[in-house]
């Protein structure tokens, strides 16, 4: 590859990751605030949670193929941003659905540790992983998001988290779809989803 086109590469890369970075922290710093304000313990986790979102943005390896396709970039910026807009509603911790909350974080941090430097946002190809819980659904960390939307929802109860919630499930859905018909150019992750039956919940979708 000519020396230019890998440095505007490189560039493009990292202005990328600054941006998807910032989005994810403000989302920690909303929800600090809140455990400042509360002491809930499930807002804490979801700060944790998304510096290791951060620390894998930036350690992630640049991709040979992106799609430029203009709704999966929409897409998958409502899917990052529309977590932002949850707000915290007055409640007291619940146990229960605190330890659901920490599946689905556990599940969706063990996706990222198994993609480890594929990870990424929009529909990009940086290396097909099979590993870990991929072995399990081809979406793992999805599906603790899944998991995770319920779970802060059902903490923070109002009809307006409803509506974020209902809609990033939807917008989620139609990322996956989308996500999957750019990656299946690939032979690789055509043969992968063919041994892997399930893209979100096994035995459900």
């Amino acid at each position: 590859m000519p020396d230019n086109a890998r440095r505007w590469r490189l560039v493009r890369e990292f202005a990328f990751t600054v941006v998807l970075a910032a989005f994810f922290a403000r989302l920690a710093y909303s929800f600090l605030l809140d455990f400042r304000d509360t002491g809930k313990l499930s807002s804490l986790v979801y700060v944790l949670f998304e510096f290791v979102v951060i620390i894998l943005a930036f350690s992630r390896r640049i991709p040979t193929a992106v799609s430029w396709n203009l709704l999966d970039w929409v897409l998958a910026l409502l899917s990052t941003v529309l977590p932002l807009w949850l707000v915290a509603a007055a409640s007291q911790n619940d146990w229960f659905w605190f330890s659901v909350q920490c599946i689905g974080q556990a599940i969706s941090t063990m996706g990222m540790f198994s993609l480890n430097r594929s990870f990424g946002v929009v529909p990009a190809n940086r290396g097909v992983k099979t590993n870990g819980v991929y072995q399990l659904v081809r979406h793992p960390i999805y599906c603790g998001y899944s998991i995770i939307d319920v779970a802060m929802l059902a903490q923070n109860f109002c009809l307006w988290n409803i509506c974020i919630a209902g809609t990033h499930l939807i917008v989620q859905t139609w990322r996956i779809l989308r996500e999957e018909r750019f990656l299946l150019q690939d032979p690789a992750y055509a043969k992968y989803a063919a041994r892997v039956r399930w893209r979100l919940f096994p035995a459900i979708w």
